[in-house]
């Protein structure tokens, strides 16, 4: 994973489920997401966290609609895929992209979250919460 922090359910409207917003503040690549009617939410205080792994976060060197600006910390060729290190607010966060991707140290990139990436877990319990 590359980073975390708490969300909070809160209603979004009766009959499109819930919306999951951020407990604390500060910058978020997840934003709201949606999660359906027919997820049964096993926790009693409601609070979840939301985890991308590396290759679950979209990368583009131009601006994009619903992507976020970040500076590049550094890129890591590895081969056949090179990790890009971006800096949001105070967290570093570790993107996987191709090996034709790497910008350089302070440059200004654009992430996402891929919706199919996103991985829910129980805050209290720290276990995975199927979707």
């Amino acid at each position: 994973m590359c980073g975390k922090s708490s969300h909070q359910l809160s209603p979004r409207s009766p009959d499109s489920g819930q919306t999951v917003r951020c407990a604390e503040p500060g910058p978020s690549i997840v934003g709201e997401c949606s999660v359906t009617d027919s997820l049964m939410l096993p926790m009693a205080n409601g609070l979840l966290i939301v985890g991308l792994r590396p290759e679950a976060i979209l990368l583009s060197l131009s601006p994009a609609s619903g992507f976020h600006p970040v500076p590049v910390v550094v890129s890591e060729p590895l081969g056949s895929e090179v990790i890009v290190n971006v800096k949001l607010g105070a967290e570093l966060v570790k993107i996987r992209t191709g090996p034709e991707v790497r910008p350089e140290p302070n440059q200004l990139v654009y992430i996402a979250a891929e919706p199919s990436g996103i991985r829910l877990f129980d805050a209290d319990a720290g276990e995975a919460i199927d979707r």
